[in-house]
């Protein structure tokens, strides 16, 4: 239970505080699952965690430099 709430903390701050910052294109989040418990597996058969953006812009944006992550040390 710990671990899952400090990954949906990591989320949440990620989702309120570092996507404003980029939001001088459209990009925002539509969909994660930030503690797959095994309902969604990837190509591999592995229940990775995932993350969907969408771009409601006319133009491209790119993601070059940005990254999430659920380890505090990686930030």
């Amino acid at each position: 239970m710990i671990l899952t709430l400090s990954r949906r903390a990591v989320t949440a701050w990620l989702f309120f505080f570092l996507f404003p910052a980029i939001a001088g294109g459209q990009l925002s989040i539509t969909e994660f699952v930030a503690d797959n418990d095994g309902s969604y597996l990837d190509s591999d058969d592995e229940a990775s965690d995932w993350i969907e953006l969408s771009n409601a812009g006319a133009s491209a944006v790119s993601t070059d430099g940005l990254y999430l992550t659920d380890n505090a040390s990686d930030l």
